[in-house]
């Protein structure tokens, strides 16, 4: 299957932030990883300013989620500085997520 994740950075400090780059690994739940992508983030002009970039890699072995198997998977999104490590950098979050499918038909609608 192939992923697609957007990222978005935001600035806040008065500082123009060049030199970032996005790193996001899926994990299924027992923790293996599944695949991994990285973007460099265009420069970003400080006092609020902000950047995104689209992911897009392929993992391996998904499941779908369902009431009766609940197939949960783990995103971990990294933010690296470049030049080294600043306060605040490098950022990580989180996020917990299931995989649905679904297909439309114009006679049968969503199925």
């Amino acid at each position: 299957a192939t992923v697609a994740v957007n990222v978005t950075v935001a600035n806040a400090r008065g500082t123009t932030a060049a030199g970032a780059g996005a790193r996001v690994e899926l994990f299924d739940e027992r923790g293996v990883s599944l695949g991994v992508g990285f973007a460099s983030l265009p420069e970003v002009g400080g006092g609020g300013g902000s950047a995104s970039v689209l992911l897009s890699f392929d993992v391996r072995g998904v499941r779908t989620w369902s009431p009766g198997q609940p197939s949960l998977y783990r995103a971990v999104a990294t933010l690296s500085c470049g030049g080294g490590l600043r306060d605040g950098c490098p950022d990580t979050e989180t996020a917990t997520f299931g995989v649905r499918s679904f297909s439309f038909d114009s006679s049968a609608g969503f199925v």
